[in-house]
């Protein structure tokens, strides 16, 4: 049984997986977080699809890379939430950071309903949300 709980976002297994700022701060709390139970909403895996098929389409990375980094994403043991309550509060949450799009705040309001951190490399975001859900962590 997992001693501990932590939330993480699209952005920082993106980080984790593929590199970018940050990357070392990623692969280093997650080689921390060895028997903590990962947790992310279900669409993790569609924001995670969605930015790898961008990085072909732009020529950054190969289809067979895209392939093989989505299924390392698939098979890192996270823990995935596809609930209905989150919905109305990741709507207020949306709303009330002003947020372009509420993808984001699912993962705000899971973080704040399990009252676990929230890992993000998305500084846009943990600028914008810091104050309403001060367990936001950045890389």
């Amino acid at each position: 049984m997992p001693s501990s709980v932590v939330c993480v976002d699209a952005s920082f297994i993106l980080r984790l997986l593929i590199g970018g700022p940050g990357e070392e701060k990623a692969a280093e709390v997650w080689k921390e977080w060895e028997g903590t139970q990962i947790i992310a909403p279900g669409l993790i895996f569609y924001e995670i699809g969605n930015a790898l098929h961008r990085l072909v389409l732009h020529g950054t990375l190969s289809p067979k890379g895209a392939e093989e980094f989505m299924n390392t994403a698939l098979n890192l043991g996270i823990k995935t939430y596809h609930e209905d309550w989150l919905f109305p509060t990741a709507m207020q949450l949306a709303r009330k950071l002003k947020l372009p799009a509420v993808y984001d705040a699912y993962y705000l309001a899971l973080a704040q309903a399990t009252n676990t951190e929230l890992w993000t490399a998305d500084l846009k975001l943990y600028k914008k949300a810091r104050k309403a859900v001060p367990l936001i962590k950045t890389l």
